[in-house]
C-alpha cells in the first residue's frame, strides 16, 4: 500500500509543479542560484531529450510501457529487493506523470534548468527526476543483489 501512496504523491507533486511553472514562468525566468540553477519554462513535444516522434506513437509506446510494467510488476514486484522496488515505483510514477500531461496537452512541461558554465543540461521536471533516480535505484539494486 505504501508504494501506491508514493506513486500518487509523486504524480501530484509533479502535476502541481508543472502547473506552477506554467502560471509563474510564462513571462520570465526565475534565477535560483546564479548561474547554476534557474526555473525556465519549456515544452517538450518529443519523447526523451525532445526526440521527435509523432504524438500517436508516443501515446502507443507509453501505454505499452506502462501496461507491460504493471503486468511485470504484478508477477515480480514482491521478489525484488528494496532498491529495485523503490526504483520501480519511481519509474512508474515518473512515466505516469509525463504520460498524463502528454495525453492532455500533447507535450510535457519542463522547467528545471541546471548549468555549469559553459555546460548546460537538458531542462527537466519532477517526473524526469523520478525516472532518473528510479533507474539508478533499479540498476544499483540489481548490481548489489548480484554481488
Amino acid at each position: 500500500m505504501k508504494f501506491w501512496i508514493a506513486i500518487v504523491l509523486i504524480f501530484f507533486v509533479d502535476f502541481a509543479t508543472k502547473w506552477w511553472a506554467k502560471l509563474t514562468l510564462s513571462y520570465k525566468d526565475i534565477i535560483v542560484w546564479d548561474p547554476y540553477i534557474s526555473w525556465h519554462l519549456a515544452f517538450n513535444d518529443g519523447i526523451a531529450f525532445s526526440f521527435p516522434v509523432p504524438h500517436f506513437i508516443q501515446i502507443f509506446l507509453t501505454v505499452a510501457f506502462l501496461s507491460g510494467f504493471l503486468w511485470w510488476g504484478y508477477y515480480h514486484f514482491a521478489s525484488l529487493g528494496f532498491l529495485e522496488q523503490w526504483g520501480s515505483v519511481l519509474v512508474f510514477a515518473g512515466a505516469l506523470g509525463n504520460f498524463w500531461e502528454r495525453m492532455i496537452f500533447a507535450h510535457v512541461t519542463d522547467f528545471i534548468f541546471l548549468q555549469y558554465p559553459p555546460y548546460s543540461f537538458p531542462i527537466f521536471n519532477i517526473a524526469d527526476i523520478a525516472l532518473f533516480f528510479g533507474v539508478c535505484f533499479w540498476v544499483f539494486g540489481s548490481f548489489k543483489k548480484q554481488a
